[in-house]
C-alpha cells in the first residue's frame, strides 16, 4: 500500500514554541503511523528569508508551493453540526465570524483543496490530522522527546549569535532558571504570581542565589529584585518590555522579529543549562523544556496556585 503524506504548515499564526511543538507532535504522529512528513515554512510567521532553515538545520523535505498559505491551515474549521449542537444543547450562540467564513471555507475544502492534493500527490493538510495529533501528543511524551531532539538543531549562524549573547551575559557556572509568563497569555490561561515561583525556588534550594529569568515583562524583574534582594538576577528581558503580545510581534519588521527570536532561543538554551528549573506548563517555552526533559525541573500547576492579577 502506498505510503500517505502530510504537508505540515508551520508558522500559521501562533507563537514560535506553540508552532514548533505542534510540528514535533505531528512528526512523531507521522512516524508512528507510517505517514511521510513534509514541511511548508515559506510563509512562517517567524521566517526571515526561507522559513525553518533561517534558524535551524533541515531535517526533512520541504515544499514551497504558495497554495499552502491559503489552504493548509493548522486548526480545522468547526463543522456546522458541531456549532448547531452547541447552540441547541449547550445554549451557546454561534459567533458571527462562523457565518461569514462558512460558505467560503467549505467551498475551499470540498472543491479547491482536493485539487491541489491530487496535483502535488499528498494526502493530508495540517488541519486534516490536527485533532488526532493533539490527542496523540498527550500520551506519547517519550516518543515526542526523541523527535524534539532530532529537530532542535540550530544552524551555524544562529548558534554563533546565541553563543555571543550567552557569553556577554556572564552567567556563573551554576544557577537557577525560571520562566514567568505575562502578556497575552492571560487570554488563554490564568497567570501565576511571581512570588509562587520564588517561594518554590526557596523551598528547593539553600545554596544557589544566582537566578536567570525568562520573562516578557520587566516589571517582574524589578519586583523580584525588590522583594528577594538575596538573589542576583540575570535576564535578557528589555527594560521597556511590558508583556508579550503575539499580534504585536507579528507586526514587527523581519529584522526586529529575528533579533527577538534569537534572544528567545538564547534564553531557552540558558534555561536548559540551569542547575535547577522552576516553571509552569501553561507557557509553551516551559512546555518545550518539559518535552526536552530538563534533568532537574519542578513544575508549578497554575490550577492550584496563587493567581496573578497582572494584566
Amino acid at each position: 500500500m502506498k505510503q500517505k503524506t502530510l504537508i505540515f504548515h508551520i508558522g500559521c499564526g501562533s507563537g514560535f514554541f506553540s508552532e514548533y511543538l505542534g510540528m514535533v507532535f505531528a512528526l512523531a504522529y507521522c512516524k508512528i503511523h507510517n505517514i511521510e512528513f513534509k514541511l511548508y515554512s515559506k510563509d512562517a510567521n517567524f521566517a526571515y528569508r526561507k522559513g525553518w532553515t533561517d534558524f535551524f538545520e533541515p531535517f526533512c523535505e520541504e515544499v514551497d508551493e504558495n497554495f499552502h498559505s491559503v489552504y493548509n491551515m493548522r486548526i480545522p474549521f468547526p463543522s456546522l453540526a458541531k456549532m448547531m449542537y452547541k447552540k441547541i444543547v449547550r445554549k451557546i450562540s454561534i459567533p458571527s465570524w462562523f457565518w461569514k467564513k462558512y460558505s467560503w471555507w467549505y467551498a475551499k475544502v470540498f472543491l479547491t483543496a482536493p485539487f491541489y492534493k491530487r496535483k502535488y500527490h499528498f494526502d493530508y493538510y495540517t488541519h486534516d490530522l490536527w485533532n488526532k495529533i493533539q490527542k496523540f501528543s498527550k500520551h506519547n511524551t517519550i516518543t515526542i522527546h526523541k523527535f524534539l531532539t532530532a529537530t532542535w538543531k540550530f544552524n551555524a549562524e544562529t548558534l554563533k549569535e546565541i553563543t555571543y549573547i550567552t557569553e556577554k551575559l556572564n552567567l556563573p557556572d551554576v544557577f537557577i532558571g525560571t520562566q514567568i509568563r505575562a502578556g497575552d497569555k492571560a487570554t488563554e490561561a490564568q497567570l501565576i504570581e511571581f512570588s509562587v515561583y520564588m517561594e518554590k525556588i526557596k523551598s528547593l534550594n539553600t545554596y544557589i542565589f544566582d537566578l536567570f529569568i525568562l520573562t516578557d515583562d520587566y516589571r517582574i524583574i524589578a519586583e523580584i529584585r525588590d522583594s528577594y534582594p538575596e538573589y542576583r538576577i540575570f535576564t535578557l528581558c528589555n527594560e521597556e518590555a511590558n508583556g508579550y503580545e503575539n499580534s504585536k510581534f507579528q507586526r514587527m519588521d523581519k529584522e526586529t522579529k529575528r533579533r527577538e527570536l534569537i534572544k528567545l532561543f538564547a534564553s531557552i538554551e540558558i534555561l536548559w543549562k540551569s542547575e535547577l528549573l522552576v516553571a509552569s506548563l501553561n507557557a509553551n517555552p516551559s512546555l518545550f523544556l518539559y518535552h526536552r526533559q530538563h534533568p532537574n525541573a519542578h513544575w508549578i500547576d497554575y490550577k492550584s496556585e496563587s493567581i496573578s492579577k497582572r494584566i
